[in-house]
């Protein structure tokens, strides 16, 4: 019995995502990544310049930072985070060799 019970436990279930319609999509153009000894921890910013049509150089020297709005933290095992990687390099070489007509 106890056998049946641990090959069933090692079956594969196929994951379904649900609520891609619930969750907006939201533009980021900023990302933060720190990590602790157990943890990588990744935040998504929107960074917006000032709205300035010819900055003035008084309107430059007054500058003294930008702000981004963060807009999602998530934080990774270091297994997922290594997960994250592959999936995103792997999309990303197929997007460019799509973009490159090879």
């Amino acid at each position: 019995m106890a056998e049946e019970q641990k090959e069933s436990l090692e079956n594969e279930v196929p994951i379904r995502i649900e609520g891609f319609d619930e969750v907006p999509i939201t533009h980021v153009n900023h990302i933060f990544v720190v990590h602790t000894t157990d943890e990588f921890f990744v935040t998504f910013a929107q960074l917006h310049p000032p709205y300035w049509v010819e900055p003035t150089k008084e309107e430059m020297e007054q500058l003294t930072h930008l702000s981004a709005k963060v807009v999602a933290r998530i934080a990774l095992s270091p297994g997922k985070m290594k997960e994250l990687i592959d999936v995103l390099n792997t999309n990303y070489q197929k997007f460019t060799r799509k973009k490159e007509g090879v």
